[in-house]
């Protein structure tokens, strides 16, 4: 980010969650006309597509009311991941690969049509992230922390409100079966299935508080675990080396934490191996994400931890 953002509906974010030292992009302002061009182009296709998914969403909501079924409708919308930086600040193409291609003239204007396929880069990833650390491929906040949107008619508790516990996607499936007031299945035709592992977030939707538990994540080599208000987070580029936050007071990252609390790291670190060696989790010491035609290449995994 660059200057002092003011970009929240609800006030001006705090300068406290910007302390880390700028992203090594370019000034906007030091591109070229074409360079600006393009890269306006890249969002505002990402843009498009987003009102349009809304706008075909909300025709899903209109039937359900026509129908009156809507109130009788539990209705889950979130993304899987932040925004994507693939795979430098200038995005990329289907048609021109990892290499960045200023878009002019009739090629400005096909952007976007049906066969294209265009990522808008990292500076455009940084931009929607704001203000938490990187973007999707990290464990950090900016890859794995997204808002989730419940409908659920007059069951919600605090309808139009923020309830700022934390859920992941294992919650999913465990939130369903509640719902419909099903049993989970122990095997699947004559074969054993691994039990639920997340849990149910209807107390969140009724206003209730979850129990504590811990949270993992692991993308990449990109890996993190968090326990209530701590969490310890690694990214594949800086090696094996873990960091430690305070999510409550430290939302964006900004401290890490790790010499002073090392008990806390490594309770955590212990929790997160025991869940990796069960969830079949490999660790890497480094990974490359070499491309080629889109076939990604072989990496290395490392014995150590």
């Amino acid at each position: 980010m660059q200057g002092k953002p003011a970009l929240s509906p609800r006030g001006v974010v705090p300068e406290s969650l910007f302390e880390d030292e700028t992203h090594p992009l370019p000034a906007w302002d030091s591109l070229t006309k074409d360079q600006q061009t393009d890269l306006a182009r890249r969002m505002s296709i990402f843009a498009a597509m987003v009102d349009v998914m809304d706008a075909n969403i909300g025709r899903v909501v209109d039937e359900l009311k026509k129908n009156g079924e809507l109130d009788n409708t539990f209705i889950m919308f979130m993304s899987d991941n932040g925004a994507c930086a693939e795979w430098h600040e200038f995005g990329f193409d289907k048609q021109t690969g990892v290499e960045y291609h200023t878009h002019t003239g009739e090629e400005l204007d096909q952007m976007g049509l049906p066969g294209t396929y265009h990522h808008y880069g990292t500076g455009w990833a940084n931009v929607c992230c704001t203000p938490f650390t990187l973007y999707k491929h990290y464990a950090h906040e900016g890859g794995i922390s997204t808002p989730c949107i419940i409908f659920w008619g007059n069951h919600v508790k605090n309808k139009g409100g923020l309830n700022h516990q934390p859920a992941q996607f294992s919650d999913i499936m465990s939130t369903c079966v509640e719902l419909a007031g099903a049993t989970y299945p122990k095997e699947y035709q004559g074969r054993a299935i691994l039990p639920m592992a997340g849990q149910s977030i209807l107390p969140i939707v009724k206003g209730k508080k979850m129990p504590e538990r811990y949270i993992y994540a692991e993308h990449e080599g990109n890996r993190m675990v968090r326990k209530g208000d701590w969490k310890l987070v690694s990214a594949n580029f800086k090696g094996d080396e873990w960091e430690l936050y305070n999510i409550k007071e430290d939302r964006t990252e900004q401290h890490n934490l790790i010499g002073k609390y090392p008990e806390m790291a490594k309770e955590l670190e212990t929790a997160y191996f025991e869940w990796a060696d069960k969830s079949d989790v490999l660790y890497f010491q480094k990974m490359w994400n070499t491309y080629n035609k889109n076939r990604r290449k072989d990496f290395k995994e490392y014995k150590t931890r």
